[in-house]
């Protein structure tokens, strides 16, 4: 009866996620069994369910609730926090069983720390099936034993049943809070399966060190012949675990090591630079390397082109694909996030026993962030797309609650997440020092007002006539670039490049501008396709027109223009005749292939420095030849000046501090102000050489003498150790408030013994206090979508809201307002 009334109130039943394995039942409302995927097809590697069952429920049935039908998709809050719960519901590390580090290990571990190795050795072990309770903690895949035949396994998130024992996934997410110590947890995991992983191991009598990192000083010489390694050779298996991470953490990492590891214990080796080995069989006689993501990134590529190539692969450039490494870690793994990335797909096609990522932030933008991460670790059957949309997106973005649920399933056995407000008998998980954070409200000189009043004037005159047009969807990047003078303006007068009627006087089009152009979208959240408004991929394209688009997109668009782009990008000369015309899409415009630039995985601070460095700059001097600082720079100088005295006085060591500033060249502006008043500086940005941004660290954490450090939020604002400093100055806001928590992260966090200050410099009556409420705003809706992509309205729709918020009494966006 039960089961009648549920029809005729046309609802839909759903398959269990749990159920007793040994009793049998069929569901009338799912597609039947020659319908849906068998467990022979996943296995054997189909992976495309039938049309009737990708879309729901067969047909045959009418009238469910469920994600193939009518029902209303979820609101952005809503799903947003779902997600979120899903997260904080996972099992806590208090329930864990601790386990003691080993022998080698110098630094003892806390509480934590030993729970979430127990955690990881746990995930790695080889999975036997034998005890579903114990599975439970561990595996998504239960056995049965029918009374005459061989054992069967399902899948409790599919219920798809398999005869064949499925591979585990060994691995998982260490989604811990910043500043939990998720680098030395690894490095314990590493010391602790040393003696596991030595198939591979060099002869007993061989040398080990921790380090060398530089091939001229490495105890192991050169394999001669590298050729075993190429495509058609087997891949040369190693013991070594590998550690892709961002270039500023690079040093982190080697530091984490000497620190915590007995000094013979591992040897260590840094695959970067010109100079390193290039070679798979010398890259496996180590137990640990490190290197960054764009180094397997550039290497995957050129491997990928040289493959397709009429040429074929002369040599493998790709060295880390071909060895078989015992464990690869993704360090700030969400940099992987966007899978058509060439980043994502090089990590995802690294061969490993072992697989983890470690991210504070799982999922970022979009739910399908947290699918980038289920693809590297290979957690069949979701790490094809798919299988992932059809068993966890589309349900949950279509509202149907079972979406959520089996979300939780899959997470709660790969991921442990801890934050630093957990609390563990009454005690906080980690016991920080405590935090305070100041908002310096300052007001701009008379000079400086006068110049902000006329540059907000013609700003406003600016967005008023593209509004009344209704060109905000074609100009939205010049209205960003009218912001960007006014936010300049608030942090030093000499930082803006052109202060004429023109905002921008410019015709010249190269890599710099367009690489400006895509960091104000980027930054301010305005990064989608203007073809498809997904979110742009890792190398869009961007016009002459200051419009983005997908590489995918301009290919559709005009293939023609696409090859002639791929070839001025590898300077590859392109005769006359091939000059062919593209009409924006979005403007119209007629532009040529010249006109168009795709940019590179993660272009670093090099191109940024370059666009926002020093040439421009032309500061101005008193009658008595001082130069004229900003009031910005003049607070920091006279806060510094106060500090240094207020520590002679007391007889002790100036307090540390670390400087924050999102352009390079107020960094190079507050040099000058440092040095005239002799205090002694170092500095870390995205111009620098590893080697260069290692003894940069070093210095400020080991010389007395150097109180500051100057460092620019894109190159410091992740994986750093900035525990010797205790004052903390953001001198500029940043559109997105996570990436300055995360820049006071490297500061406030594990290892830090001393209070920690956070001084924040905001100009009164200036655009700086509006970005403040329009990051309070986006807080507050959460504003995050989980949508594949959001519709051209929508896109209108949220940058209308941002503009109404940063200019304030704009009549014309008050009329918009009014009219949506």
């Amino acid at each position: 009866m039960t089961v009648a009334r549920a029809l005729h109130g046309k609802v839909r039943l759903e398959d269990p996620i749990e159920f007793d394995h040994r009793t049998r039942y069929s569901n009338p409302l799912l597609p039947a069994p020659g319908e849906r995927l068998s467990p022979y097809d996943i296995w054997r590697g189909v992976t495309t369910p039938p049309t009737s069952y990708a879309n729901g429920p067969s047909s045959k049935v009418h009238g469910y609730s469920g994600y193939g039908s009518g029902a209303s998709p979820r609101s952005v809050e809503e799903i947003r926090n779902q997600i979120d719960g899903v997260f904080k519901g996972l099992r806590s590390a208090t329930d864990l069983p601790l386990i003691e580090p080993a022998s080698c290990m110098v630094t003892p571990l806390y509480k934590h720390q030993k729970q979430a190795l127990y955690f990881l050795l746990e995930r790695e072990k080889q999975a036997d099936y034998a005890d579903n309770e114990k599975n439970k903690l561990t595996s998504l895949w239960r056995v049965r034993h029918p009374p005459h035949g061989h054992p069967v396994y399902l899948n409790v998130v599919t219920n798809q049943e398999s005869s064949l024992k499925p591979t585990a996934m060994r691995g998982g997410i260490l989604a811990d809070d910043m500043g939990l110590g998720k680098t030395i947890t690894v490095i314990s995991l590493i010391a602790a399966t040393l003696d596991r992983g030595m198939y591979a191991r060099v002869a007993s009598n061989t040398q080990h060190s921790l380090g060398p990192t530089n091939p001229g000083a490495s105890p192991l010489p050169p394999v001669s012949d590298p050729a075993q390694a190429r495509p058609g050779f087997p891949r040369i298996k190693s013991h070594a675990t590998l550690i892709i991470c961002p270039l500023s953490t690079v040093q982190n990492w080697e530091e984490q090591f000497e620190n915590h590891v007995r000094q013979d214990a591992l040897q260590i080796y840094v695959y970067h630079g010109g100079q390193r080995v290039a070679d798979p069989a010398f890259l496996a006689q180590f137990d640990v390397v490190i290197t960054t993501y764009n180094l397997l990134g550039t290497e995957y590529s050129k491997e990928t082109k040289a493959r397709d190539s009429q040429y074929g692969l002369s040599k493998f450039p790709s060295v880390l694909q071909h060895v078989d490494w015992f464990r690869v870690v993704l360090d700030e793994a969400h940099i992987i996030k966007e899978v058509n990335t060439v980043q994502s797909k090089a990590a995802a096609a690294l061969t490993a026993e072992r697989r983890w990522c470690l991210t504070g932030t799982p999922v970022q933008n979009k739910l399908d962030d947290l699918y980038a991460l289920v693809k590297f670790l290979r957690m069949r059957p979701f790490d094809e797309k798919v299988q992932w949309t059809h068993y966890i997106s589309k349900p949950i973005k279509a509202a149907n609650p079972l979406g959520i649920t089996r979300l939780q399933t899959l997470i709660k056995v790969i991921t442990l997440r801890r934050t630093k407000s957990q609390m563990v008998d009454g005690q906080p998980l980690l016991a920080l020092p405590t935090r305070t954070d100041h908002k310096r409200v300052l007001e701009l000189s008379l000079n400086e007002r006068q110049l902000y009043q006329r540059m907000e004037s013609r700003a406003k005159q600016t967005v008023d006539q593209i509004v009344q047009e209704n060109k905000i969807m074609k100009s939205y990047a010049h209205i960003l670039q009218a912001i960007l003078k006014l936010r300049q303006i608030c942090a030093h007068y000499a930082l803006v490049k052109n202060t004429g009627d023109d905002l921008d006087s410019s015709t010249e089009f190269n890599l710099a501008s367009a690489v400006e152009i895509l960091t104000l979208l980027q930054d301010s959240g305005n990064d989608q396709c203007n073809h498809c408004f997904n979110s742009s991929t890792a190398t869009p394209i961007v016009t002459r027109c200051e419009h983005i688009f997908c590489p995918d997109c301009v290919k559709k668009l005009n293939p023609v223009t696409f090859m002639l782009i791929q070839r001025l990008n590898a300077n590859i000369s392109v005769a006359p005749g091939l000059q062919i015309d593209f009409a924006c899409p979005q403007c119209a415009s007629v532009l040529r292939p010249v006109d168009l630039i795709q940019i590179q995985d993660d272009p670093d601070d090099k191109v940024t420095a370059f666009i926002s460095g020093s040439d421009h700059i032309r500061t101005r001097k008193d009658e008595n030849g001082a130069l004229i600082h900003s009031t910005k720079v003049k607070s920091l100088i006279e806060d510094l000046v106060q500090a240094t005295q207020v520590a002679k006085r007391e007889g002790r060591d100036v307090a540390k501090s670390v400087v924050f500033s999102q352009w390079t060249s107020m960094l190079d502006l507050i040099e000058e102000g440092l040095r005239e008043n002799h205090i002694k500086f170092t500095r870390l940005d995205g111009t620098m050489q590893r080697s260069d941004r290692t003894q940069a660290l070093n210095d400020f954490k080991e010389q007395s003498d150097i109180g500051v450090i100057l460092i620019s939020l894109k190159a410091g604002g992740v994986g750093l150790n900035l525990t010797s400093a205790q004052r903390v100055y953001l001198m500029d806001p940043h559109w997105n408030p996570a990436v300055e928590s995360q820049a006071v992260d490297r500061i406030h966090r594990l290892g830090q013994t001393k209070p920690v200050d956070v001084i924040r410099f905001i100009i009164k009556d200036s655009i700086e206090e509006n970005i403040l409420e329009l990051q309070k705003r986006k807080a507050e809706l959460s504003d995050m979508t989980f949508a594949e992509k959001l519709s051209k309205q929508e896109v209108l729709k949220r940058r209308l809201e941002d503009l109404r918020c940063l200019f304030r009494g704009s009549s014309e966006l008050m009329k918009k307002g009014r009219e949506s």
